[in-house]
């Protein structure tokens, strides 16, 4: 029978956590899952850790360490209506599959939803990203607004959003931001985002994060992302009203001369990308 959710997790050196992240995925309160999980070319042991685990729902990979290929690959071997992402150093609450199905089932509009999250280990603190569609997109200028690990995403969206035109859900090109531009690429084709407003993740925080050690990329790979959005923001909302022609030139001119920063541009635009939307939902 094809499960309704499936789970993919790629695991690379993960050894120290991994454990804890299989067990909290397999002891969901929602069972009908398939648990993809594909190991990176891990060196340590954790391809060994993984074959300790006998549950039918597992479905193993290895491949050589590309963690994008790794990612994606596993991705097109997903067959349930619903995919969820999960990483190797994190732990699910017990009934998170549950409240994410539910709550995709109950709102059909929504091609990928998010939640709130607790972060354990180096740092202990709730995260509370903004709940709804407009309000994500806004947020989409300050940085990345969904947790990568935290969601659930419609498995007919992404194909017809990647897979009908040839592309991959994760581009290559934004190795560590990958996400952020995944979610630049399904509100680009008109697609509905939001987080459920309860903890459902436990996110760890570590020296040996990969955001930490490739800070440098990351924030490359984001800057890109951000430019981008923001190019499209802005023709957005001159469509919308050409009104703010000049108060966005205005912007551009300060930017280019040094006397406000890129992140200050953000946020301006985004606040009269705030003030268009009340009028123009993209939407509804």
């Amino acid at each position: 029978m094809v499960p309704k959710i499936s789970i993919v997790m790629p695991v690379y050196n993960s050894s120290l956590y991994l454990k804890e992240s299989i067990e909290s995925t397999l002891n969901q309160t929602f069972e009908d899952f398939e648990f993809i999980i594909v190991d990176d070319g891990s060196t340590d042991n954790s391809l060994d850790i993984i074959k300790t685990y006998q549950d039918k729902r597992i479905n193993l990979q290895s491949l050589n360490h590309d963690y994008i290929a790794s990612l994606n690959y596993g991705m097109r071997l997903a067959k349930g209506k619903y995919i969820v992402r999960m990483d190797s150093d994190d732990k699910m609450l017990p009934y998170r599959l549950q409240r994410q199905f539910d709550f995709m089932e109950s709102n059909r509009k929504i091609a990928v939803c998010g939640c709130w999250f607790q972060t354990f280990g180096k740092n202990s603190d709730i995260y509370r990203p903004a709940i709804k569609h407009d309000d994500i997109i806004c947020n989409m200028l300050s940085g990345n607004p969904m947790c990568h690990p935290s969601v659930i995403m419609r498995t007919d969206t992404l194909f017809s959003t990647f897979y009908s035109k040839g592309k991959e859900i994760y581009d290559k090109h934004f190795i560590y931001a990958e996400d952020y531009k995944l979610w630049y690429d399904i509100i680009k084709d008109g697609k509905l985002l939001a987080n459920i407003p309860e903890v459902l993740l436990s996110y760890r925080c570590s020296d040996n994060q990969t955001s930490l050690k490739e800070c440098g990329l990351s924030n490359k790979s984001a800057l890109k992302v951000r430019l981008a959005y923001l190019k499209d923001v802005c023709k957005w909302i001159l469509l919308k009203d050409s009104t703010y022609l000049s108060q966005l030139e205005e912007l551009f001119d300060l930017q280019e001369n040094n006397e406000i920063n890129f992140l200050e541009l953000c946020d301006c635009v985004k606040v009269i990308y705030q003030e268009v939307l009340k009028i123009y939902p993209p939407l509804k």
